[in-house]
């Protein structure tokens, strides 16, 4: 073989290990972009399921009564006296 047959088998082998990692890397990033898109979907599911649920409790009356809650309010008003010097 000549010098230039070598040097050109050389550049083909770099050219193809380059393509081959430029498809591979292509590969990644396809398959990250589809993990991103499903891992959305899954938040923006629940965050509708979530939001279903808050609003049909918003819309029910509540008659329950929060024990203490007066008092909380109140000890929260208070407040405390710094001694004077």
């Amino acid at each position: 073989m000549s010098t230039e047959t070598v040097t050109k088998s050389k550049n083909d082998e770099q050219h193809a290990a380059t393509a081959s990692i430029k498809q591979l890397r292509a590969q990644d990033a396809a398959s990250a972009m589809r993990e991103y898109q499903q891992e959305r979907l899954v938040v923006l599911a629940k965050t509708e399921r979530l939001r279903a649920l808050r609003l049909s409790q918003d819309s029910q009356p509540s008659n329950k009564q929060v024990p203490n809650a007066g008092k909380q309010r109140n000890a929260s008003k208070q407040r405390v006296k710094k001694p004077s010097r």
